[in-house]
């Protein structure tokens, strides 16, 4: 009958150490085997190389020579993922100085080795609480290091050596730091679970070989294995979780630690966010105006001002002298058939009168095709008829602005007298609502602007008007109608070949929908900008990240110890970077809408939140949280963990 392969075995090992050019052997040509269900104890000075052994039978070393053996595997050749996933299922340890971690409560610190095992939270903690349990420390399982006593604390270390039931538990020095009576407790403790386990009576506490993975693992044992834990990839998305949520734990809790620091690390990220939710908030709403205007002044719309006259050899400005007629707008209706209607309009502004109450407002004397060409709808009563239009009749059409200020709320204004200059008209209509700029006008007849206050107040003759708009039939017949109104104008303007026109043909859309690309790059050279703060924000979060990784070596080399992977770690502090960049932005956020909100109010002007800009600011957080957080989780899961348990 063949004999059962040894649990530990040391074949001719040796270790050195090269310390500033120096060799230094800490273990020489060691071999010894130890048998499962054995407790060994390794004497010597110190210095002799009883925690070097330790470690490379820990896995957490490799020797410069020989070989160590685990169930007859040589663990030289695993990677360190590998190794890692060994040290968490098949491994425990009793450090010297204990390693527990501060930042967590004594049944956290205990449940450690079982978030690198893939283990969910409910049985995580009930096996725990049993490990406390056989240790006699399960009262104080919600204290912190810091509260327990030197025992407490090791008989802590001890349940967490024990919880992953492991086939091999090393513990260096055990009692080198405690009195001569809790030193004898413990050593009767460890004899005792030697002999029982940690609690015989819970089958989940009790040690159970076949959960270990050792490194020589049979398919058959494998396969039975991942069919009871659900299969690797369960474990595996398990562990991930539960490193993730470990991260984002970690990171509010040094947020409540140093909330002064972490918000001085946020600070390039908020004011970045801020900037962007508030520059598309302003922008968005510029937007949302020149789209009003637009739509105001309706589709397809040209617009035909005065341009540049000379007058006795001067050049004059554009408008300094009105240059068209009503009949150039009945030329263009009847000229042009891309044309669907037309009108020319002269304007100012007075004070409109109705009983006790009075408006300063624009007067704008045209014709119906005005409302015809910018799709302007009644909501009560007419437009002018033909007779009021050629025989300068007393009426008028209020917008919806004019009509609310000068008539009580229920009052109907069809029918009722106004007075703009002393001169009486009755109100046949009321405009739909176009827009608050659009809406704060009174239309009357083009001849009766003329004839009773607008023409002798601005020395306008009987045909001349301020300005044309024509309706062009469809989008496709813009260029062309605007050409063919130039060269009309030009004609009946007799305006000689290479002299200047004294008119301007404009598509106001067309002119605002261009301001609108300019908008559009004045916000995005402001985002520009603010992206500036958030990778100043970045690269503040990397320095606090690489400080924290310094801080936290031992940290990194205790959680390596107990499992943890390089992937682990890594994934670790990438959510302690992200926790402080999406805290910071969701700061921004609230930060940018209420500044965008203030600006308006003081400066009355139209803001919008848009949320798809909220989005965008989040994302780029985000990514500012995984571009510059991955160096110093990089960093942090490189560490050697015998090197990093070796820092103070």
């Amino acid at each position: 009958m063949t004999a059962p392969l040894p649990l530990i075995s040391l074949r001719s090992v040796s270790r050195t150490y090269h310390t500033d050019g120096v060799a230094v052997a800490a273990v020489r040509n060691v071999s010894f085997d130890i048998a499962q269900g054995e407790i060994v104890a390794v004497m010597g000075p110190s210095g002799s190389g009883k925690s070097t052994l330790m470690n490379m039978i820990g896995l957490l070393d490799l020797p410069s020579e020989g070989e160590v053996h685990l169930e007859g595997a040589n663990v030289a050749g695993l990677s360190e993922d590998r190794r890692s996933s060994l040290r968490a299922r098949s491994i425990g340890f009793v450090f010297q100085s204990y390693n527990l971690l501060a930042r967590h409560n004594a049944i956290e610190n205990v449940a450690l080795p079982l978030v690198y095992c893939g283990i969910g939270r409910k049985d995580r903690l009930a096996r725990a609480e049993a490990s406390l349990q056989a240790v006699g420390m399960l009262h104080r399982a919600h204290h912190f290091p810091r509260q327990l006593s030197g025992g407490e604390q090791q008989r802590v270390a001890i349940a967490r050596a024990l919880i992953a039931s492991p086939l091999i538990v090393l513990a260096d020095e055990p009692t080198g730091a405690l009195d001569s009576r809790t030193g004898a407790e413990i050593l009767a403790l460890f004899a005792a679970l030697n002999r029982t386990g940690p609690d015989h009576r819970d089958d989940h506490a009790r040690p159970r070989h076949r959960d270990a993975v050792p490194a020589h693992d049979p398919p058959a044992r494998r396969r039975a294995r991942q069919r009871r834990d659900g299969g690797p990839a369960a474990a595996e998305t398990e562990r991930c979780v539960m490193t993730m949520l470990q991260g984002f734990q970690i990171a509010l809790h040094a947020l409540r630690l140093n909330p002064l620091r972490s918000f001085l690390t946020m600070l390039g990220i908020v004011i970045g966010v801020a900037s962007i939710v508030t520059v598309f908030a302003i922008g968005s709403g510029a937007q949302l105006r020149l789209q009003e205007q637009i739509r105001s002044i309706g589709a397809n719309v040209l617009m035909i001002t005065p341009g540049a006259v000379y007058q006795g050899g001067v050049r004059l400005k554009d408008g300094s002298k009105l240059t068209m007629t009503e009949s150039d707008v009945q030329a263009i209706i009847e000229q042009i058939p891309e044309i669907q209607a037309a009108a020319g309009s002269i304007a100012g502004t007075a004070q409109v009168i109705h009983e006790s109450k009075n408006w300063n407002t624009t007067i704008n004397g045209t014709t119906t095709g005005h409302f015809m060409v910018r799709d302007w709808q009644l909501a009560a009563g007419r437009y002018f008829s033909g007779t009021e239009e050629t025989g300068a009749g007393k009426v008028v059409i209020l917008g919806s602005t004019v009509a609310r200020e000068l008539f009580a709320p229920g009052d109907d204004p069809i029918g009722a007298q106004i007075r703009i200059m002393k001169v009486p008209l009755e109100v046949v209509g009321v405009l739909d609502r176009k827009g608050p700029a659009q809406d704060d006008v009174a239309f009357v007849p083009l001849t009766t602007a003329k004839l009773r206050f607008l023409g002798s107040a601005s020395n306008i003759n009987r045909d001349s008007v301020a300005y044309i708009i024509a309706k062009v039939a469809a989008d496709s017949q813009m260029a062309g109608a605007r050409s063919e109104i130039e060269s009309l104008l030009r004609q009946r303007h007799r305006i000689p070949a290479g002299q200047e026109d004294d008119f301007k043909v404009q598509d106001p859309a067309a002119a605002m929908e261009a301001q609108q690309g300019a908008i559009r790059t004045v916000a995005l050279l402001l985002v520009a900008i603010a992206s500036v703060s958030l990778l100043v924000g970045g690269i503040s979060i990397m320095n606090v990240m690489i400080v924290s990784v310094t801080e936290r070596t031992r940290e990194i080399g205790i959680r390596r110890a107990l499992g943890g992977r390089m992937r682990d770690i890594r994934l670790q502090f990438l959510c302690e970077a992200l926790v402080l960049c999406l805290l910071g932005g969701a700061i921004g956020v609230a930060g940018g809408i209420t500044l965008s909100m203030t600006v308006a109010r003081m400066a009355g002007w139209i803001t919008s939140i848009d949320g798809e800009a909220i989005g965008l600011a989040l994302v780029f957080s985000i990514a500012t949280g995984l571009i510059f957080g991955f160096y110093p989780a990089h960093k942090a899961s490189r560490l050697s963990p015998i090197e990093a348990l070796k820092t103070e």
